[in-house]
């Protein structure tokens, strides 16, 4: 395809869409200069009028605003102590003795002991309460499994 269709066919999309936005067919619109080095036409001092004659005898159709409709279904929102499914964020609120970067920490620690596991070194377990939804970088906390592994003895900040 040489580059004067490419332009001609550009300029026939760009045509169909002034009709379809503004209602004016490009026909009305002046023509652009032959050259930039032409001087520029006195600009009188009468303030310029969206109308023209094309105007007048083009039927200007309006363009229909689609609206949403307004979706009237309400999530009740159920207190941290009752969710499954619980933010590292909401786990940090539930559980106040984890603050959220010692969680992120701990999820950091499961998951790269799960992708390259050591010889001799035991992993934490927090694996199992770690939930990655497919597609998504959020990291869920199952705070069933999580609180389990609390009661399994999982010791927090404590050193050996």
């Amino acid at each position: 395809m040489s580059i004067k269709t490419m332009i001609i066919h550009t300029a026939k999309r760009v045509e169909r869409l002034v009709q379809s936005i503004f209602g004016v067919s490009v026909a009305s619109v002046p023509p652009a200069r032959a050259s930039l080095a032409e001087p520029q036409p006195a600009r009188s001092g009468k303030p310029r009028t969206k109308s023209t004659k094309a105007d007048a005898e083009s039927p200007k159709t309006p363009l229909a605003k689609r609206r949403r409709k307004p979706t009237s279904s309400k999530v009740e929102v159920l207190p941290l102590e009752q969710r499954r499914w619980l933010t590292v964020k909401e786990t940090s609120a539930r559980f106040p003795c984890f603050s959220e970067q010692s969680l992120r920490h701990l999820i950091y620690i499961a998951e790269a002991y799960a992708n390259y596991p050591k010889a001799g070194l035991r992993s934490n377990g927090f694996i199992s309460c770690i939930v990655r939804p497919a597609g998504q970088r959020k990291v869920i906390i199952d705070a069933a499994k999580f609180e389990d592994w609390l009661a399994a003895g999982a010791t927090v900040g404590r050193k050996a």
